[in-house]
């Protein structure tokens, strides 16, 4: 019995320092949820390396353009869909890497996207 309640106020302390809800960013309450950005392409994802190609990778020809932008959290299984890049944004294959694509952005630059091989 004398065991009884120090287990008990271990177990109300554990249990009330838990939280199901979302953490909340800033002053102003807003939560963050980040997601990887991606482009679809003959039915493979290529996922967003977080770079700018900044001359590692020689451009190779334009095959195609995003047809579709998404929201972060959406997805569809359709070509030429992105949840980052813009609708009309050029989408380059990479000489001789065929896991690599190269996608415009607005200021010309381009962003790295790559699957991973099997």
């Amino acid at each position: 019995m004398k065991f009884l309640l120090p287990l008990l106020a271990c177990i109300v302390i554990m249990l009330s320092s838990c939280s199901i809800e979302p953490e909340r960013n800033g002053e102003n309450g807003t939560t963050s949820v980040s997601y990887q950005a991606w482009v679809r392409v003959n039915g493979i994802v290529y996922q967003s390396q977080g770079s700018q190609n900044n001359g590692k990778y020689t451009r190779d020809e334009k095959i195609g353009e995003v047809k579709y932008n998404l929201p972060p959290d959406k997805s569809i299984k359709e070509n030429f869909a992105s949840n980052y890049a813009e609708e009309g944004a050029a989408i380059y294959a990479v000489q001789d890497r065929r896991n690599i694509l190269l996608v415009e952005g607005e200021s010309g630059s381009y962003e790295v996207f790559s699957h991973r091989e099997d």
